[in-house]
């Protein structure tokens, strides 16, 4: 967000033709100026980069060069709770909530954004079983919690067919 300007110029500078359309609705009606006045454009590009940013260390967790299974489902569950909290709080980042709260059409943009929380948590339940992960099992034997009982370590085997 800090090169937003010279982005902003550069796109302006070009024709329609020279780039992508996508690029043109989003940044031509300020084709006016460039004033570093709030726009919609501008709180949704603060909304990606938090939102990106969340997801970006939740996928860090998992790639680091040492990762136990017994952590990954408190990393996607975190994630999880990340989005449903936003979007219950109605949080789009900072800097984008301050600036919908001005602009004409702000509560509009709002909705379509808590619907892009929903979109994201439709897509994380539909590849990650969060009531019937082995994951969720494994999760109960990590040793850094309190120390597992037997009938925790025997109901995490039975996922993988260990009785």
């Amino acid at each position: 967000m800090k090169n937003w300007t010279p982005i902003k110029s550069y796109f302006l500078s070009q024709t329609i033709e020279e780039y992508n359309k996508i690029i043109w609705r989003f940044i031509g009606n300020q084709a006016d100026g460039l004033s570093e006045s709030v726009t919609l454009p501008k709180c949704n590009m603060h909304f990606m980069h938090s939102f990106l940013a969340m997801f970006h260390s939740a996928i860090l967790t998992p790639e680091k060069s040492h990762l136990e299974a017994t952590e990954l489902y408190a990393v996607i569950t975190k994630l999880r709770k990340h989005l449903i909290n936003r979007r219950d709080d109605m949080f789009f980042s900072d800097k984008g909530n301050l600036g919908l709260e001005i602009l004409p059409g702000g509560q509009d943009a709002k909705l379509d954004l808590a619907n892009f929380h929903d979109r994201a948590l439709v897509y994380l339940e539909k590849w990650f079983d969060f009531d019937h992960s082995p994951f969720k099992m494994l999760a109960e034997l990590d040793l850094r919690k309190d120390a597992p009982t037997l009938l925790m370590v025997i109901n995490a085997g039975n996922p993988f067919g260990i009785d």
